[in-house]
C-alpha cells in the first residue's frame, strides 16, 4: 500500500469528506453532532477503514465536544504545518484519529498479512488509552481503560464496539 500525504486523509474518512470550513465548524462547535438514534441507524462494522466516518461519529458520541475538539485541534495542527511524512504526523498527533490513519495506511506488507493484531492506540476524552486499533481497521473499546466509566461501556456496546476486556 502506497503511503498516504495529508490531502489524502480528506477522502479517506467519509466524515473528513467536507469543505474544510463546514469541517472546522461542525468540528468544533458541534453543531452536527451525532445523536444516538443516528448513530444507530448507521450501526456498522467499526472500522476506520471499512467505515470511517461511522466509526469516528460513533466515538465522537462516546466521548463528547471535547474529545472532538482535541481530533480537530490535532488534524488542524497537520494540515497548517504542511506535514506530509507519517512520522511527522504521528509525532505531532499521537493517539489521534488522523494518526490511527496514518499508521493504517503505512503498515507494511508483513504486517499487513498477519492476523488482525493491535497497532495503536487512540486516546479518549482524558488522554485514557480507550481506543484500540487493529491492523484491519477495526476499533475495540478497552473496557479496562473505562472501568471506572460504565455509561461509557454501556454506550460503546450499545453503538456497536466490540469491547476488549
Amino acid at each position: 500500500m502506497a503511503p498516504l500525504t495529508v490531502p489524502h486523509f480528506i477522502r479517506i474518512a467519509g466524515l473528513f469528506n467536507i469543505a474544510a470550513s463546514k469541517w472546522h465548524d461542525m468540528m468544533g462547535g458541534m453543531e452536527d453532532a451525532p445523536t444516538q438514534g443516528s448513530l444507530e441507524r448507521d450501526l456498522q462494522e467499526r472500522n476506520l477503514l471499512k467505515n470511517p466516518g461511522p466509526t469516528i461519529r460513533a466515538m465522537a458520541f462516546i466521548e463528547g465536544p471535547a474529545w472532538l475538539n482535541q481530533q480537530t485541534d490535532a488534524e488542524r495542527i497537520v494540515f497548517e504545518r504542511g506535514i506530509t511524512e507519517p512520522a511527522a504526523i504521528e509525532d505531532v498527533a499521537g493517539f489521534s484519529v488522523i494518526g490511527a490513519l496514518t499508521h493504517l495506511h503505512n503498515l507494511s506488507p508483513e504486517e499487513l498479512a498477519e492476523d488482525p493484531h493491535i497497532v495503536y492506540t487512540i486516546y479518549g476524552n482524558g488522554g485514557i488509552s480507550r481506543y484500540k486499533v487493529l491492523s484491519d481497521g477495526t476499533v475495540q473499546f478497552a473496557r479496562f481503560d473505562a472501568r471506572l466509566e460504565p455509561d461509557r461501556i454501556k454506550r460503546a456496546c450499545e453503538l456497536g464496539f466490540e469491547i476488549l476486556d
